[in-house]
């Protein structure tokens, strides 16, 4: 095998490396806000220093996913209904990302000093990200699926295509 396409055809075949990065700040910081709850539901200490990890690699990749996310925007073919798309899909990400650093930098200066008032103000912001960074996804998604954004046309011949019977069936069926 000599080259990425040979060993990594499914990389090889996207328009941009965007997919490849965004899955990470999203599942990262989805479980910060979880384990920061759990935390402090269960006022357990070690549980908001695995929480603080996984805020500061979620942040590392949100730069990533944004970054990507950038470089796609500007190549990636799109029609003027999906530029409106784009653009607040990108103002969302931008958002995420701005306050996933203001999260990392407010929790690395404070560290352990957290009061509870401000303990409950920095976890307000870690739920408003969350909901940014979900309605943003939701739009990625609307794009993608819902117009093809960033992928090709599947083509299907009519005479010999494959369907699955139900969901959790093993048998096939060829019409």
């Amino acid at each position: 095998m000599n080259n990425v396409s040979e060993w990594l055809p499914g990389i090889a075949a996207m328009a941009n490396v965007h997919p490849l990065f965004v899955h990470f700040p999203i599942a990262l910081l989805s479980a910060f806000v979880a384990v920061e709850a759990g935390a402090s539901l269960l006022r357990r200490e070690d549980w908001r220093a695995a929480a603080s990890a996984l805020l500061y690699l979620g942040t590392v990749g949100a730069m990533a996913a944004v970054t990507a996310g950038w470089l796609a925007a500007q190549s990636v073919p799109h029609s003027d209904a999906v530029h409106d798309i784009l653009e607040r899909h990108e103002y969302f990400g931008f958002s995420v990302l701005t306050l996933a650093l203001l999260l990392s930098i407010w929790r690395l200066w404070r560290g352990a000093r957290f009061g509870r008032f401000e303990r409950g103000c920095h976890f307000l912001f870690a739920l408003l990200m969350a909901g940014i960074m979900t309605v943003g996804a939701d739009l990625g998604g609307l794009m993608v699926y819902g117009h093809g954004v960033g992928v090709s046309v599947v083509r299907v011949d009519p005479e010999n295509h494959h369907h699955h019977n139900a969901p959790d069936s093993h048998e096939h069926s060829h019409d």
